[in-house]
């Protein structure tokens, strides 16, 4: 592949311009500036990419640079055979680099709220990765939901970094590799890829790495995804990785194959043992599984915390109000796991919060398709719409039901609400923080 999208890289492009020529358009992407323009450096010339041929088997000495009439030839189309990625830039001498605009931060304390005060770097795609972050010990994973194994993962990661007092990261990916390689059957997120980044601020890592994934970057190879990724960009003394982690090419990329690589490159390899709840294993399957079922009390369990749901408030049909009990009409960020019926939840919004009893589903009684998601809050009244609610549910009251009249739902919903009332009081401080 002439030119990858998976790193929208300019080391690459501005090493291969024929192939930036031939490939950009027809897979539009987005063609970056060479990484040192923008830099301040003290000798020309010395920057990432100031002198690589297409696929050389030799590389020009630093500080050279081509004229238009050297450029280097390249194959006239893209091929879909595996190519190894370039080697990450080096600081320039004399440089200093502006602030990446792809690099932001991301405090612990944002929805959902967090206990701890601390914050933590987004650095999306590797081109864009600082090497201040180095050296490092690093958590890889695809960490949807951030539940207790990836926990059990991002501690390690930390406390090991802490110890050898280097940087502490995440590597993750984005969307879902699942998502890019089987879309028709790639499971259901459990959280928006907000709420996972805010859950790992939380563990007190110093930078999460959100790598673009697709197609292109799925035929990299296990050993080149090592060198290349974790030991040349991300610079890794140690990596965390789940029992059951796969990476590289076909999945070929597993614990053991990482442990020898490390012994290679010379970095320590942590495999983190199933964690077991109730007899089970954690784990995002098993997570799905018990949200399908309506079972929140197994989800949470598995998830350490409650399954959150947030979107902006819109004006619906009106019915709610009509039979008395007005509902705030929210617009998932995703599509939601949950078993359609009546759960008992926790709303907060940017002015506020309070207990609600919420449907997920099609209203039946109404013979309505379309899926909507009603909150009712308990004790609240005021104009929620195009507030962003983001709703913790805690517990099921009852399956979605069918009712031969308007009047038969409004005592059904009037018994929901004393029930989620009376589950309301007795819930825990971490069911209404999320």
């Amino acid at each position: 592949m002439c030119g990858p999208s998976l790193l929208t890289s300019a080391r690459l492009w501005d090493a291969v311009p024929c192939c930036r020529r031939l490939c950009a358009r027809a897979s539009g992407l987005t063609i970056w500036p060479p990484p040192c323009r923008g830099w301040r450096c003290g000798t020309r010339g010395t920057g990432p990419g100031s002198g690589s041929a297409c696929f050389p088997s030799t590389r020009p000495s630093r500080g050279s640079r081509r004229s238009p009439s050297t450029r280097p030839s390249c194959r006239p189309s893209c091929t879909d055979r595996p190519y190894r990625l370039p080697l990450p830039p080096r600081a320039c001498s004399g440089c200093t680099r502006p602030t990446a605009v792809s690099s932001v931060w991301v405090s612990a304390a944002a929805p959902p709220s967090s206990p701890k005060d601390s914050s933590m770097r987004i650095v999306r795609g590797l081109a864009s990765f600082p090497v201040e972050l180095t050296p490092s010990v690093t958590a890889l994973g695809a960490f949807d939901g951030i539940h207790l194994a990836h926990a059990k993962i991002l501690a390690t990661t930390v406390e090991r970094a802490r110890a050898l007092g280097v940087a502490a990261l995440a590597c993750t990916f984005h969307p879902h590799p699942a998502a890019v390689l089987r879309p028709e059957r790639a499971p259901a997120p459990i959280a928006a890829p907000e709420e996972n980044l805010a859950r790992m601020a939380r563990h007190g890592l110093d930078a999460a790495v959100v790598i673009p994934f697709t197609l292109e970057f799925s035929r990299l190879e296990a050993e080149a995804f090592v060198e290349t990724v974790l030991v040349d960009t991300l610079r890794v003394r140690e990596v965390v990785v789940g029992y059951n982690h796969t990476f590289g090419r076909g999945a070929r990329g597993t614990a053991a194959l990482l442990r020898q690589l490390g012994d290679r490159h010379g970095f320590v390899a942590h495999v983190v043992p199933p964690l077991q709840v109730d007899d089970q294993t954690v784990s995002s399957s098993a997570i799905r599984e018990a949200l399908r079922d309506g079972d929140l009390g197994r989800a949470r369990a598995f998830l350490g915390h409650p399954y959150l749901a947030s979107g902006p408030v819109l004006r619906g049909a009106g019915r709610g109000r009509t039979l008395g009990f007005p509902t705030a009409n929210l617009r998932p960020d995703r599509p939601l796991i949950l078993a359609p019926g009546v759960y008992a939840a926790w709303a907060s919004w940017s002015g506020g919060q309070a207990a609600a009893v919420v449907n997920v589903g099609y209203r039946p009684t109404f013979g309505e398709n379309d899926y909507w998601v009603e909150a009712y809050l308990l004790d609240f009244d005021g104009d929620l719409y195009d507030e962003t609610l983001t709703l913790s549910f805690v517990e099921r009251i009852r399956a979605e039901m069918k009712f031969e009249s308007a009047d038969a739902l409004t005592r059904q919903v009037a018994a929901d609400i004393e029930t989620g009332r009376r589950l309301a009081g007795s819930w825990p401080l971490e069911a209404r923080n999320g």
